[in-house]
């Protein structure tokens, strides 16, 4: 792992901050849905447009750009509104067609994919929604702002380098990809990842393939739900594979596994860091207009600036965390400053819910943060125990339908194990039970009562919505041409609402189409 050197220089200025530019020191040798079935597949009918909920997220710098729009670079569609809202829109207009010209279905896929980019079921939609946090691109410190970054390469010249260090400088030259430093705010480190190869890429596609062939359906879910555990796990390992440095003291760092430190809240974190790395001049981005498809179906073609998309609530943190990840250096902070900054997260706390009240039976759920470690460990052992039972009921050479039908049953039938990773314990009358395979037997039985299992969905997701204080999304806007108000500059730092991003969804998005490239040559 290479030894950099990263300090503060020249920070960029903003009207309201200034964003921290790292530098590194590398002198030493270094190792299309359509958008009927969406509304078809929506939980409940929306029929009327949402009213928006204000929400404290301050913009300090620019996000998106206008730049010269490149076909066969990679694109994606991103959400106008959160999904609700862009639903509410498209069934207040009963009479528009979806097909009658290729403008409205060329609206429609965008308007459907982008869509598909929200987190799932309006994840972290409460978290930015919350009336005393206070949401910013990077945390104020003397002046600056901590916010991931791409740090800068110590200049040299004459220099014959090799290795390692010569690729990225190369790479970082070419804009191919480079390092980028990223914040886990809920775990109090920093990881500096660097750009995997194509090859890579493609060894993680084929190993992504493999297991979705193994375990169909059940391999994507809600967020931070064991159904997603698998996905998670290979995306973290490759994350963690291109590890550059961290802020953990090397020493230390050799003797865990960081999988057992960082917070599972800080799972989007990481995956967010490894996409900037692969793409630090960010990506194409389009909008479908959601705001009456009857009078407009304009779209919006824009590149995103990826690194400034993590929203941080600032009033979470005390001035001694604030201190604790202002120092970037690799190999700065122990395990004892770790264990104290999660410590003092205050909104990050274990919480006791009362389940099952109405009855008169009821019991004592204390819920807790998982780490990654914890959360992998408890989806493999539930999916690998739904894999043998469908095994044993069906045999190997059962086919694909029939598989993936009976595991989808097996898994709706202990629907509460897909959140086992965030119980700490059970209390009823005066006792308590801890021990992680009864707690397991324990959500087995619960679920199969209705009242319990939604009741402890409720809390569990609740309990992930309040505990997350960083969130990954992009801002809201106001079409240009249905809304001339928003053609003129925005003026920064300003208020704005921002909509949480599926980061699994858009690493996908984006690295199938490189993916795709390639096959192309």
């Amino acid at each position: 792992m290479a030894d950099i050197q990263i300090n503060p220089i020249d920070p960029v200025k903003t009207e309201a901050v200034n964003f921290e530019e790292p530098v590194v020191d590398d002198s030493e040798p270094s190792p299309m849905v359509v958008v009927e079935e969406l509304l078809n597949k929506s939980e409940e009918k929306i029929t009327s447009k949402e009213a928006r909920i204000d929400q404290n997220v301050i913009i300090e710098t620019p996000v998106f750009s206008k730049t010269e729009w490149k076909e066969g670079d990679e694109t994606i569609d991103l959400p106008s509104t959160p999904d609700k809202e862009s639903i509410g829109a498209v069934n207040l207009a009963p009479n528009v067609s979806l097909t009658d010209s290729e403008e409205s279905r060329r609206w429609a896929n965008v308007l459907a994919a982008g869509l598909q980019m929200t987190s799932y079921n309006n994840a972290f939609v409460p978290t930015i929604e919350d009336p005393e946090a206070e949401f910013h691109q990077g945390v104020p410190f003397n002046g600056a702002a901590l916010a991931g970054a791409h740090p800068r390469f110590k200049p040299i010249e004459d220099e014959n380098i090799k290795g390692e260090r010569g690729i990225l400088r190369f790479m970082s030259h070419l804009g191919l990809g480079t390092i980028f430093q990223a914040p886990l705010w809920h775990t109090g480190i920093w990881i500096t990842f660097k750009a995997p190869s194509e090859g890579e890429l493609l060894e993680l596609q084929r190993q992504l393939i493999a297991d979705k062939i193994s375990f169909g359906r059940m391999s994507y879910g809600m967020v931070f739900s064991n159904t997603s555990s698998y996905i998670t796990d290979r995306l973290i390992s490759f994350a963690f594979d291109h590890i550059y440095d961290t802020t953990l003291k090397s020493d230390e760092a050799q003797k865990i596994d960081l999988k057992t430190i960082v917070s599972s809240h800080d799972i989007p974190a990481v995956v967010w860091g490894l996409l900037c790395s692969i793409y630090p001049r960010g990506f194409q981005y389009r909008r479908a207009c959601a705001s009456d498809p009857e009078k407009c179906n304009h779209i919006v073609e824009e590149r995103l600036n990826l690194s400034k998309i993590l929203w941080t609530n600032t009033k979470a943190l005390t001035p001694w965390q604030v201190t604790h990840m202002s120092d970037r250096r690799a190999n700065s902070k122990n395990l004892e400053a770790v264990k104290r900054y999660k410590e003092e997260l205050l909104k990050c706390q274990n919480r006791k819910v009362e389940i099952n009240k109405v009855s008169g039976k009821n019991m004592y759920l204390t819920l807790k943060i998982p780490t990654i470690a914890e959360y992998i460990e408890a989806g493999h052992r539930w999916i690998g125990e739904i894999v043998s039972m469908v095994n044993n009921a069906l045999g190997i050479d059962a086919n694909d339908k029939d598989r993936n039908d009976y595991i989808i049953k097996q898994g709706q039938a202990t629907a509460m194990r897909q959140y086992m990773h965030w119980v700490d314990s059970i209390e009823f009358s005066s006792n308590k039970i801890e021990d992680k395979t009864t707690l397991e037997g324990i959500l087995d039985i619960l679920s199969a009562d209705d009242i319990v299992r939604n009741e402890f969905m409720d809390e569990v997701s609740k309990y992930i919505n309040e505990t997350s204080i960083a969130v990954i999304g992009i801002p809201v806007y106001d079409c240009p041409k249905c809304n001339s108000t928003q053609e003129s500059p925005l003026v920064l730092p300003a208020h704005t609402n921002i909509i949480p991003l599926d980061i699994y969804q858009t690493f996908f998005a984006l690295t199938v189409q490189k993916l795709e490239k390639i096959q192309l040559r």
